[in-house]
């Protein structure tokens, strides 16, 4: 498969890439791949023919668990869908232990391993909360996932927090709070 690495999408150096897979996601969607290759912590590659030719070299266990391959082992992943979002920050909100917006955590395998270690935690966040549906979602306290359908209506009950951090993943016992905004879905 070849590399799409010198896109524009694909900012900065690809082993120190915030939102790789999202990003690799992106690049192989605008150049009509369905399915797209993350290597070595970040690398990105599709092409036309990747549904046919990933399998070439066999299957590999040198793969990191955080979903973005490893030295010489991609990890494919197939675009059955994608939206076209946009998030709005709806700001910093206060959290208690009962939640404000319900966890995600354990209820989608997008959001794996511990939250607070996890790639791209935005972009799974987004994807966990948009393929049920809600409009509304937060990260807390460095990548814990969380939302509810009804989460535009919940999410300010414990006032404004300061505790966010500047990575938008919040804060402890603060939820930075997003909208999502479907622009538009292409199906494949």
């Amino acid at each position: 498969m070849p590399t799409r690495e010198g896109d524009s999408i694909l900012d900065g150096g690809y082993k120190q890439r915030v939102n790789a897979i999202a990003k690799c996601a992106r690049v192989a969607h605008n150049y009509g791949d369905d399915v797209f290759a993350v290597q070595d912590n970040g690398w990105c590659a599709s092409s036309a023919t990747a549904r046919d030719t990933y399998r070439t070299y066999g299957p590999s266990s040198g793969c990191l668990a955080n979903g973005r391959g490893g030295g010489w082992a991609n990890q494919v992943y197939e675009i059955a869908s994608i939206s076209e979002v946009t998030l709005t920050e709806l700001g910093c909100w206060a959290d208690t232990s009962d939640r404000a917006i319900p966890t995600l955590e354990g209820l989608d395998p997008i959001l794996d391993g511990n939250y607070k270690a996890r790639q791209d935690a935005i972009a799974k966040c987004v994807q966990a909360a948009h393929a049920r549906g809600y409009e509304v979602f937060a990260l807390q306290n460095g990548g814990w996932c969380a939302g509810a359908r009804d989460a535009d209506l919940t999410y300010k009950q414990y006032g404004a927090s300061t505790n966010c951090g500047n990575d938008g993943e919040g804060g402890f016992a603060a939820n930075q709070v997003y909208r999502i905004r479907v622009l538009k879905t292409t199906d494949y």
